[in-house]
């Protein structure tokens, strides 16, 4: 079976129904010999995760199975941190996981071209916003190389922040 991490910052969205279809059709698709039985999801702590809490709440994936010929079995499992969420799905102990998109760019780099993990959806969709003292900053743009910039360490709003939206270079510096 084919392991697959739901990322929870890319900017699109799906609804906890469609997740749970998407989840069971491509159960439902795998020949008979190969349609899991069993289907072990892992999710982290945090509002994020409410698609999820949502699906085994209301055991959607199980109900959108059976509605497609396949009785699945779901366990939940709770992990703290995209390290264990990928450590978990490189060693057979899960086979869905949600994580944010950076612990998802490593799996998939660590496993293209063998257990190829794929991100499937995204959990939700965030805005990221500008928060300053100094009124002549209204965009990223009037940041110079002057300014401080105050973000939390990792993730991926203080990497945009880092090369400046993305732009592939780094000017921030710690305060």
């Amino acid at each position: 079976m084919t392991r697959t991490l739901i990322s929870s910052s890319i900017s699109t969205s799906i609804t906890t129904s469609g997740l749970a279809t998407l989840l069971a059709v491509s159960l439902a698709s795998a020949s008979p010999a190969q349609a899991a039985e069993q289907l072990r999801i892992a999710e982290q702590f945090g509002i994020t995760y409410l698609l999820l809490h949502v699906a085994r709440d209301q055991e959607l994936i199980e109900k959108h199975g059976a509605e497609r010929g396949v009785d699945i079995d779901v366990e939940w499992l709770q992990l703290s941190g995209g390290a264990a969420v990928n450590d978990a799905l490189l060693s057979n102990s899960i086979d869905i996981a949600g994580a944010g998109v950076g612990p998802l760019l490593t799996v998939w780099d660590r496993t293209h071209g063998n257990l190829n993990v794929k991100g499937i959806a995204s959990l939700g969709e965030f805005p990221n916003f500008l928060i300053t003292n100094n009124p002549d900053i209204q965009t990223l743009e009037d940041i110079d190389d002057d300014d401080r910039i105050a973000a939390r360490g990792g993730g991926l709003r203080s990497v945009t922040l880092s090369t400046k939206g993305g732009g592939g270079y780094l000017w921030a510096r710690p305060i």
